[in-house]
């Protein structure tokens, strides 16, 4: 089964996500509420070990110090709790002409395991494909682990090379350990946020 063969998964309730957040810069909030933010991404879970380690002991450091892994912004409530982080880093992709084009790349994405299901993710995703259109890119693209390919693919991107949908493990329980499924094969993924149709009907105007 490839990639034209969704059929078979139905679909997904695109929740909204209704609780009270807001979204910062990870510097800027150590700087305000260094002892809160400590705290927080010490106690942060979002159920993938590389991804909380690097949310509590280098995410603060790569921002401030304006590194190229990218900058990460965090989601906290009104309590000062991290709910979920995402970083973004300009890039390049290569397209099939071989064209060099400039793109913004999700390194990380993430959302507190307790509240996994609830649509953040979705709103996170979409703060960042508004974030490249305002910026000017026209691709958005990120590295995905086989069992979050299917949510990617929910979200309109595509995988950049043909990928076989029957390698996609969903049960973490057929994976001997968390560490294997973190380091399986990742995906390369793309969304181009051009939109032909609307392209093409200001062309006939």
């Amino acid at each position: 089964m490839y990639l034209n063969d969704l059929s078979i998964f139905g679909q997904e309730n695109n929740k909204e996500f209704n609780i009270k957040t807001k979204s910062f810069n990870i510097a800027d909030y150590y700087l305000q509420y260094k002892t809160q933010l400590i705290q927080s991404i010490n106690e942060f879970d979002c159920d993938n070990h590389s991804m909380n380690l690097y949310l509590r002991d280098q995410a603060i450091e790569d921002a401030l110090s304006f590194r190229e892994e990218g900058c990460t912004t965090i989601i906290v409530n009104e309590f000062k709790e991290v709910y979920g982080y995402y970083t973004i880093v300009p890039s390049q992709i290569v397209l099939a002409d071989d064209d060099v084009c400039p793109c913004l790349h999700i390194s990380r994405l993430a959302t507190l395991k307790d509240i996994q299901g609830q649509g953040l993710g979705i709103k996170l995703v979409k703060d960042i494909l508004n974030l490249a259109k305002q910026v000017g890119y026209r691709f958005v693209t990120l590295d995905s682990v086989p069992s979050k390919v299917l949510w990617y693919l929910k979200r309109d991107f595509t995988p950049f090379e043909a990928f076989d949908m029957d390698k996609i493990t969903t049960d973490a329980t057929n994976i001997d350990t968390a560490k294997d499924l973190e380091t399986s094969n990742l995906v390369y993924m793309y969304q181009d946020l051009i939109d032909n149709d609307i392209l093409k009907d200001f062309y006939a105007e």
